[in-house]
């Protein structure tokens, strides 16, 4: 390898931890003092931001994630580069913002997006987040606005796509319905659909597959839907029967860092009915119990027998056996139930 190529491929370089290269001869080739902002764990554009930054204007977005991902400060020209260069992001092509959020969204440092938030390089990036950060929460059950409640929640996430993206979305809709009643205390009435159209409309324009979109939309949805106030079997199997198995865990993991990230004077009842629904959730799977149609005693074929007509009076007698058994588990009996369903 020629040392003037190598030379040349390092100025193309965005950073200068990226502007390292190592040569058999000469060893490692570090024109632009890469090694000791590795040392001091600094983050800084090779040569002129402004240059590298209007070559690409991704490496904006680049540049934050490797800030979130290594922990390092962005140098201050370097930074001042970046939120010159800002407007160039709207040239970027959705799905390569959406890389670089994912990147940012899973990494140690989720609190990046307020910090992107405050150099005003969120509305590039996440418009729809921007006035969570000017939205105040005055209410018993919280101690921050929705912005700062939001990252810490997603702090609380492992770092799995759906459980973090749905964390980040889930009071999406909390500004465009905020209102103060009498007392000062803040309402979101119908902040849920609210956020569910907005997800639905955020994940589309960023071009995520559609099993991302419909998973993250309906954990959106469910959220705020506190099974711990009717806790009972079948309210559980309720939900289960909406939104599966898998979705139920992880709504459960999206309440309680939903909790955690409220006020922690009112977290131990919170986690208490959580483990409560956990437990009663866990014994239903064990014992096979019945909660949707797929899993009853009987199916369409056997009321055809009956001399049922197919259509919908067939799909609303197993949709009323369902609603039965879920209330009386050990009933899910084919005889018991055909019986039930000719008298």
């Amino acid at each position: 390898v020629e040392k003037s190529s190598i030379r040349e491929d390092l100025y193309r370089r965005d950073f200068t931890i990226n502007a390292i290269a190592y040569h058999p001869d000469e060893g490692l080739i570090d024109p632009y003092k890469g090694m000791e902002d590795i040392q001091q764990a600094i983050l800084r554009a090779v040569g002129n931001p402004e240059e590298r930054f209007t070559e690409d204007a991704l490496r904006i977005l680049r540049g934050i994630r490797f800030s979130a991902q290594l922990g390092f400060a962005i140098e201050e020209e370097t930074l001042r580069g970046m939120l010159k260069c800002a407007p160039l992001l709207e040239y970027i092509s959705k799905e390569r913002i959406r890389d670089e959020m994912m990147k940012i969204l899973l990494s140690d440092r989720p609190d990046k997006f307020r910090q992107m938030y405050e150099w005003k390089l969120l509305p590039y990036v996440l418009p729809e987040l921007t006035a969570s950060f000017t939205t105040p929460q005055n209410h018993p059950h919280h101690i921050y606005d929705v912005g700062i409640h939001t990252i810490k929640a997603v702090e609380k996430m492992p770092k799995e796509p759906v459980l973090r993206l749905a964390m980040l979305l889930h009071d999406i809709g909390k500004p465009a319905t905020h209102t103060r009643d009498e007392q000062g205390i803040d309402h979101f009435f119908g902040h849920v659909p609210m956020g569910v159209e907005m997800t639905k409309r955020i994940l589309r324009r960023l071009r995520f597959d559609n099993e991302t979109i419909a998973k993250v939309t309906t954990l959106v949805e469910y959220h705020d839907f506190h099974i711990q106030e009717k806790l009972t079997r079948a309210s559980i199997k309720e939900v289960l029967c909406k939104i599966g198995e898998d979705l139920f865990e992880k709504l459960l993991m999206i309440q309680e860092a939903d909790a955690r990230a409220q006020n922690p004077n009112k977290l131990p009842p919170k986690l208490k009915q959580l483990e409560e629904t956990r437990v009663v959730f866990r014994d239903i799977i064990k014992n096979k119990e019945c909660y949707t149609i797929k899993d009853l005693a009987i199916d369409g074929r056997d009321l055809a027998r009956l001399g049922i007509k197919e259509g919908k009076i067939i799909g609303d007698l197993l949709q009323e056996a369902l609603e039965y058994v879920i209330e009386n588990p050990t009933l899910n009996n084919k005889e018991h139930l055909i019986k039930r369903i000719s008298k």
